[in-house]
Formats: C-alpha cells, structure tokens, sequence
C-alpha cells in the first residue's frame, strides 16, 4: 500500500529554517530531511509509523519553494 501525506508548514518556520541551515542548494533528500529533523508540526512521524507496517510513505511539503525547484 502507499500513502502520500501532503504538509504545509508554516512560513515563518521555512524562512527560519532555511536561514539558519545552509541547505537551500542541497539535493532534495538532503533538503527533506533537514526539514523533518527540525520535527516542526508533525515532521514525519505518520509516514515512519506507516512505513514500518510495510506501507510505501512520502511526506511532502507543499508550500517550500526549494524543495519543489
């Protein structure tokens, strides 16, 4: 089964993050997973638990221009 998780994080917190964490010209899994590191709102806690039923799980984060370039 697969299951994708569509997130919008606050902008404040994209700012900040992407301020403080020079990461903006990263390959996308290392930009991902910064984000989810920092364990804003629910990161990807849903997507880990799925994942180890078995599930296939993605998070996206849908409003973090550097991440959709």
């Amino acid at each position: 089964m697969k299951c994708l998780f569509l997130n919008v994080y606050y902008d404040s917190f994209m700012r900040s993050h992407y301020a403080k964490n020079d990461i903006a010209l990263l390959p996308y899994m290392e930009q991902w997973q910064s984000v989810q590191d920092a364990m804003f709102g629910d990161a990807d806690i849903y997507s880990r638990a799925l994942a180890k039923q078995g599930w296939q799980t993605h998070d996206l984060i849908t409003n973090c221009a550097p991440l959709q370039a």
